[in-house]
């Protein structure tokens, strides 16, 4: 089925364009745009080009001096032919006042629609104007021409939007935005390769927020970052575009913390072998789970947030039991597990006053598998009492807390059937910082250098 051809004309006190245009286009239906005052201008351009009247519609911008009524009226008549299956459309804003032509403009870019075109009733040449060159187009010298959408040429509404969506870690929907963008640049170098940083911006961020520690087996997220930065620094139109927005700055503040996250020294580390050991790193991971705690919140994922929060709580306790000595090393480092080395425990028991309790603390609580293997595993109430025996200092809001995590257990993620609301996993967000604060002081400087950044408008 062949599509229907639609004329929509901005209307001013000037005819002789708009009969041209649609004597140029020959459309199956036309539409006027028109004020009060120009209304009578229609019915000429109707009786001099013959049009079939049951064909026109019209639409009345009450005050043609008025941008956001022209907004207004042009946007309600565009929706009905936004089907790009069925129409083709074209404005020719070639007549009205600034404001109407601005209004209806406006309106056109902001629906994004794909089966627009732009014209406008210009002149062949200077000498087809009066007022030597820049007056009006005088009669017969008339032309149509069709305008480009600067929109679509420099992709403007997907870069927009896959701005927006990185900004709300929709990463998925941001990624596809900018490789729309790609697309439509293809002849546009610059551009095209700012799309082509964005979608390996997007790519880092989203396995990063899925706590992939790498994109690839040789290629951890801090080689990942750090040939992005590369890739910005080395392109002259990338590295002047961005190198003094916040973006930029946080993308290195952002590559500092993954060196100490995943190689414990802010010094380039090139070899695996260098790195520090993983205990000695596990720090930076607690201040990056608050971070994902908090983005949680911000996309109004509360459950998924306190889930995190009562992985912080147990964490906590994971890394001071690491501090005391009492993991078991080898498969921290090669598994990224959290087991207690009962030899090790009460080696560093031995020579304490309690080390009865200590003792009895493992037979109590370890059974005979793990007692012949010398591992054990601990909840996260058990991991704090073994922590107490050791010396450790619990914070005085620890207990209230705790039981205020359990909130978990009766989330639909867990074992119950209620959601938690906003307000609840704010108030968790707090307390379990101002909590992890009294063991790590340093830890919301790190959450800072650690956090996502935002694109600005």
């Amino acid at each position: 089925m062949s599509k229907e051809e639609i004329l929509i004309l901005t209307v001013g006190g000037s005819p002789e364009p708009l009969i041209y245009s649609i004597n140029e286009f020959k459309p199956d239906n036309v539409l006027f745009l028109h004020s009060p005052e120009t209304l009578k201008e229609c019915s000429k351009i109707i009786n001099e080009t013959g049009f079939n009247e049951s064909k026109v519609e019209y639409l009345e911008i009450k005050d043609a001096e008025s941008l956001d009524d022209s907004f207004a009226v042009a946007k309600s008549a565009f929706i009905k032919f936004n089907d790009y299956k069925k129409y083709d459309v074209i404005l020719d804003f070639t007549g009205g006042t600034k404001p109407m032509v601005s209004g209806v403009v406006l309106a056109l870019i902001e629906g994004n629609y794909s089966n627009f075109r732009f014209s406008y009733v210009g002149s062949k040449d200077s000498e087809s104007r009066d007022k030597n060159g820049v007056g009006v187009v005088k009669d017969g010298s008339e032309i149509s021409k069709i305008q480009i959408n600067p929109y679509k040429k420099y992709a403007i509404t997907e870069f927009k939007r896959g701005k927006n969506f990185f900004n709300t870690y929709q990463f998925e929907a941001a990624s596809l935005n900018f490789k729309c963008a790609k697309n439509r640049l293809e002849t546009n170098v610059g551009d095209y390769n700012l799309a082509s940083l964005y979608e390996e911006i997007v790519d880092f961020y989203q396995k990063w927020d899925k706590f992939n520690d790498k994109k690839s087996k040789k290629v951890d997220l801090f080689k990942y970052l750090k040939s992005i930065i590369e890739k910005i620094e080395n392109d002259e139109y990338l590295l002047k575009l961005l190198s003094d927005t916040e973006f930029y700055e946080q993308l290195n503040y952002n590559l500092k913390f993954l060196s100490f996250k995943l190689r414990g020294s802010d010094i380039y580390i090139e070899n695996d072998s260098d790195k520090a050991l993983l205990k000695n790193r596990i720090q930076y991971y607690l201040s990056d789970l608050l971070n994902n705690a908090y983005r949680r919140i911000e996309e109004a994922k509360y459950d998924d947030a306190v889930a995190r929060l009562y992985r912080i709580n147990e964490l906590i306790a994971q890394i001071k039991l690491c501090d005391y000595g009492l993991i078991e090393e080898s498969r921290l480092q090669t598994q990224k597990v959290f087991i207690i080395d009962i030899e090790k425990t009460r080696n560093k028991a031995r020579n304490k006053a309690n080390f009865d309790d200590i003792n009895s603390f493992i037979n109590h609580n370890a059974n005979s598998h793990d007692l012949k293997k010398g591992l054990i595993k601990l909840p996260n109430d058990k991991s704090f009492q073994l922590l107490e025996l050791f010396g450790f200092v619990k914070d005085s809001n620890f207990e209230k807390l705790n039981m205020e995590l359990k909130v978990r257990n009766d989330s639909i993620l867990a074992h119950g059937l209620n959601p938690i609301k906003k307000e609840k996993a704010e108030l968790l967000f707090r307390k379990i910082l101002t909590s992890a604060k009294a063991y790590f002081p340093d830890l919301e400087e790190q959450m800072k250098i650690a956090e996502f950044p935002k694109f600005d408008f």
